[in-house]
């Protein structure tokens, strides 16, 4: 099926106000335009570093995707077009290594620029207010642009706690929600030097 960024956007909007199942299943055959791009660029990124790296990638769920519409929409001056989401599809690298990982991290980051067409890249090592760290690229290929997210095993364990945080609390973190203490927890916790299981 062929979508024009137009459709797309009207699309998009249709979701903010309401959900039928058409429209579900115009968003689901939407999403299905980004398996092959994605699987282009995890093919790419997978070969960079197979040792000391671990690599996964994923397709923003429908649910994700109508909330981070709503969100967008209901915050004033701020608004969100479908066509213009660049996150519906990404890929995740991780960094292992126990010897300078922030150092590889920034190196994977290099060599991925040299493989891809990278068309924005936004640097989050020194910590989103929330505490989330991490180094994102966005590569365009066949006509879609998808999310490199590149992290060290610490920044990802943060992620990962605060998603459990998340689902333990009902709380959506990620989307914004503030939750008094907890949000002070995780930003405390975010700035401990190394947060690994060894």
């Amino acid at each position: 099926m062929e979508f024009s960024h137009k459709s797309i956007d009207k699309l998009g909007k249709r979701l903010v106000v309401n959900e039928n199942d058409d429209d579900l299943n115009l968003l689901q055959e939407y999403r299905k335009t980004f398996e092959k791009p994605l699987q282009n660029v995890f093919s790419i990124i997978s070969q960079i570093y197979r040792k000391d790296c671990i690599f996964a990638f994923r397709i923003k769920r429908l649910d994700s995707i109508i909330r981070k519409l709503r969100r967008f929409d209901n915050n004033s001056g701020k608004k969100m077009v479908l066509s213009r989401m660049v996150d519906i599809a990404g890929c995740r690298c991780i960094v292992e290594s126990k010897s300078k990982p922030d150092l590889k991290q920034k190196n994977i980051v290099k060599r991925i620029n040299e493989r891809l067409d990278i068309v924005d890249a936004r640097n989050y090592l020194d910590g989103k207010d929330s505490g989330y760290k991490a180094i994102h690229l966005y590569a365009r290929e066949c006509e879609k642009q998808i999310e490199i997210q590149i992290r060290t095993k610490s920044q990802h364990n943060w992620a990962t706690l605060v998603e459990i945080i998340d689902l333990l609390f009902e709380k959506k973190t990620k989307e914004g929600e503030q939750a008094g203490p907890l949000n002070e927890f995780e930003i405390l916790f975010s700035k401990v030097g190394t947060l690994s299981d060894n």
